[in-house]
């Protein structure tokens, strides 16, 4: 009887501990994929723009007649420049972050006289599926600069979306859609724009 006993608990004790290291395991499996401070380059081309324009005052807009207007069409701007941040440690799937990207475009803007430059702080929610593999959405409040028409754009927030991936311990890659809210204003109209396009980056994580 004595021996069935300690058969008994040390088999317990032996499944207690397979548990045990199995929730270990699952707990390493549910760490953010990527986390601390960050460094990377960023490649952004904006390819579509959305303009919503209200006129107020005693203005109006002779093709539609009344006092909104839409329009949405295509655009090209091509910008890389680098990104900044830091992703703060969790012990579980979700992770959140924050940073800055500073892009300029590589030619003369579409919009103006001269090249755009871009000052875009973000945070995000990230989601791990894996180690390796995550996605992330968050928002973004995009300051144009550089042209005389950017000069002119009043930031709002924006939103962005994407998918990472983590390759070694230090170095990972994100690509996503990016859309920025601005707006123009004067006393007789205001412009609501989305500025939107892909983004790609590389990063290092230290």
């Amino acid at each position: 009887m004595k021996k069935l006993v300690v058969a008994i608990v040390g088999s317990v004790l032996v499944s207690q501990g397979a548990f045990a290291q199995g929730q270990s395991m699952s707990m390493q499996l549910e760490k953010p994929a990527i986390k601390g401070f960050y460094v990377g380059a960023d490649y952004m081309n904006l390819t579509d723009i959305k303009v919503k324009a209200t006129a107020f005052g005693g203005a109006y807009f002779r093709a539609t007649g009344t006092n909104e207007s839409k329009s949405e069409g295509g655009t090209h701007v091509g910008m890389a420049g680098v990104r900044l941040g830091y992703i703060h440690p969790s012990p579980t799937k979700f992770a959140i972050g924050g940073g800055v990207r500073l892009i300029e475009s590589f030619n003369r803007s579409e919009w103006g006289d001269s090249k755009v430059q871009i000052v875009m702080p973000e945070a995000n929610l990230i989601y791990s599926f894996t180690e390796k593999v995550n996605t992330y959405g968050g928002i973004n409040y995009a300051k144009f600069t550089g042209s005389s028409a950017a000069n002119e754009f009043k930031p709002q927030l924006g939103l962005q979306a994407g998918l990472g991936m983590k390759f070694t311990r230090a170095i990972s890659a994100n690509a996503g859609y990016t859309m920025m809210g601005e707006t123009i204003e004067d006393d007789r109209v205001k412009m609501e724009f989305v500025i939107s396009g892909f983004n790609t980056n590389v990063n290092y994580s230290f």
